[in-house]
């Protein structure tokens, strides 16, 4: 036992070989490389050198600058920017928006960009829900004038195929397109008058049609009856042979009586454009308020925003907090009662 201890303590002693040293450090590698998978392959020497490179950038950014800057990568393009923007609308416009909410929010971290994306996108319907107001407004103010003429030219079709049976053309009205009419007729009228004089028969199918008939069937008083009085007296003028001169007199007189008709429709005409021209202007101030309806619906969308808005600023708020280490802040309710 002696001598045992006196031959390793020699052995301590005496250096030992470098050829030595290198296979038994190749003999502990050996060793621990049984530990390895075998499905993993050697790394050399350039892809160790790789695979350092890409675990150091996979580790994030680590100074404050870099994380800020990480923290906009989901909204770079827009998460929901493809759904939100409408053709109509500006892509600029919605960056716009984002960016700025982001430069003044400063969020971190994927919980806290996907809140401060909702904010931009509650943002952008407010917006889009001012521009929906501004339309209804626009419309009700700026084709209430093209309502009113298709009105009225619907009146005008009816009352010039009703004519007859219903009162004539020129019944009582606020619709001066339907004058208009009349005054074209009856112009029409006065030129045959004048080259051709009266036509046998009834009245003329054209006064029919501009004043009807009375309750009981009969001419009514006016143009149609004095037509009927001059063209009797015509007729009796022609029968007595007084002369060319004196059979043409009640034709001249139709003629006076015509114009002086026209003259008070044009009158009339004129009045009634002088009344359209106010409520126009009237209904441009009235039409600033959308219709009761368009008011509602606008109202009741605008104050969803702003609950939506407020309830995910406070949660934004409260994570935010919550990573800095300061106490939450108390959470708001917006639920409102009715």
């Amino acid at each position: 036992m002696h001598q045992e201890r006196l031959q390793n303590k020699e052995a301590r002693k005496t250096p030992t070989h470098p050829s030595k040293d290198i296979a038994s450090s190749a003999a502990a590698n050996a060793r621990q490389s049984v530990s390895v998978p075998r499905s993993e392959p050697r790394a050399t020497v350039g892809s160790k050198q790789s695979s350092l490179a890409v675990v150091h950038q996979s580790t994030g950014p680590r100074t404050a600058a870099g994380k800020q800057k990480s923290s906009r990568n989901a909204l770079k393009n827009g998460i929901f920017s493809k759904f939100l923007i409408l053709k109509s609308e500006s892509r600029a416009d919605f960056g716009a928006l984002r960016r700025g909410l982001l430069n003044d929010l400063q969020p971190e971290g994927t919980l806290e960009t996907a809140l401060v994306e909702s904010l931009v996108m509650i943002l952008w319907r407010k917006a889009r829900l001012l521009r929906a107001e501004n339309a209804e407004i626009a419309k009700a103010a700026e084709f209430q004038d093209v309502d009113l003429i298709d009105t009225q030219l619907q009146e005008l079709w009816d009352r010039s195929r009703q004519g007859e049976t219903a009162g004539g053309m020129l019944r009582p009205s606020s619709n001066r397109l339907v004058v208009q009419g009349a005054i074209l007729l009856l112009r029409v009228f006065r030129e045959q008058i004048k080259k051709f004089g009266f036509q046998e028969g009834p009245e003329p199918r054209l006064l029919r049609k501009l004043y009807g008939f009375d309750r009981d069937g009969s001419t009514p008083y006016g143009v149609p009856s004095t037509y009927q009085v001059l063209l009797r007296e015509a007729k009796e003028s022609l029968d007595r042979n007084d002369g060319p001169d004196s059979a043409d007199e009640p034709r001249k007189e139709m003629m006076r009586i015509l114009d002086r008709e026209i003259e008070w429709l044009t009158a009339r005409e004129e009045m009634q454009q002088t009344q359209d021209d106010k409520k126009e202007v009237y209904g441009r101030l009235a039409a600033l308020v959308p219709p009761q309806d368009a008011m509602d619906r606008l109202v009741r969308y605008e104050a969803h925003l702003g609950r939506e808005f407020d309830r995910i600023l406070n949660q934004l708020e409260r994570v935010q907090r919550m990573r800095r280490g300061q106490p939450a802040p108390p959470t708001l309710n917006v639920n409102v009662s009715t």
